[in-house]
């Protein structure tokens, strides 16, 4: 019974040893693992390369924002948007006329569309169809316009006779927007100022626009721009003489 109970003892002891010695292993095994990892994220150039300010290159000294809502004002003041077209099917001569139903531009990031319900009306049929167009926007910077133009709108004229659907032509309304709406760009904010120095003179300051560019956001146009300053006037282009 003495043997046995020995016996007993140190195969209890034997797994404690073997347990003990596996989590030393796998302890020192994180640890290197750990200074491994340190080793490599630690250095002096990918420290100084985190703490370093991204550069963003945005042109954010001053913006002009126009509003998704201010451009629709424009379609709201004009008043009814129609047309009138004549065509011919069957042994039917007459004309068919198509109203706009609140036109709107929308404005999404990076992109713009147009959209209105038409009415249509031909000779003892009328119908209502919705219509998605394509809006084109740019910053003419030369003419320091703002430029919202549709592009491309297309619906289906048709009419119905005894019941029958008959096709009279496809028409892109965008044909009877042919100028852009323009409204006024950031280089009318050119100035100049006057200050008074400590010892009494007068020094003029001029500020000009430069870098200016454009960009479509959720339901509003934004052209940032960057500011200069100059103590001498910018230089203005001069006409030459006609001989």
């Amino acid at each position: 019974m003495q043997l046995a109970f020995k016996s007993i003892n140190f195969t209890k002891m034997a797994s404690k040893n073997i347990f003990l010695i596996f989590i030393i292993a796998l302890i020192l095994t994180g640890c290197k693992n750990r200074k491994m990892t340190m080793e490599y994220i630690n250095t002096p150039t990918e420290i100084e390369a985190l703490q370093k300010p991204k550069s963003t290159n945005l042109s954010n000294d001053l913006q002009v924002v126009i509003h998704e809502e201010m451009m629709n004002k424009c379609f709201k003041t004009l008043g009814a948007i129609q047309g009138k077209e004549a065509y011919q099917i069957l042994f039917i001569n007459d004309s068919f006329t198509w109203v706009l139903v609140n036109p709107q531009i929308h404005l999404h990031k990076g992109r713009a569309d147009f959209t209105t319900d038409v009415n249509i009306i031909t000779k003892g049929f009328k119908y209502s169809t919705p219509c998605v167009g394509d809006v084109k926007i740019w910053y003419d910077r030369k003419q320091n316009l703002i430029n919202v133009k549709i592009t491309k709108c297309i619906i289906e004229i048709y009419t119905k006779i005894l019941g029958t659907k008959y096709h009279l032509k496809d028409i892109d309304l965008a044909d009877d927007f042919k100028d852009p709406f323009t409204f006024e760009g950031p280089s009318s904010t050119n100035s100049d100022m006057e200050i008074e120095m400590p010892d009494g003179t007068i020094r003029k300051l001029y500020m000009t626009t430069t870098d200016c560019d454009l960009t479509v956001q959720e339901k509003q146009l934004v052209v940032p721009c960057e500011m200069a300053f100059s103590l001498t006037p910018p230089a203005e282009k001069v006409e030459p003489k006609k001989k």
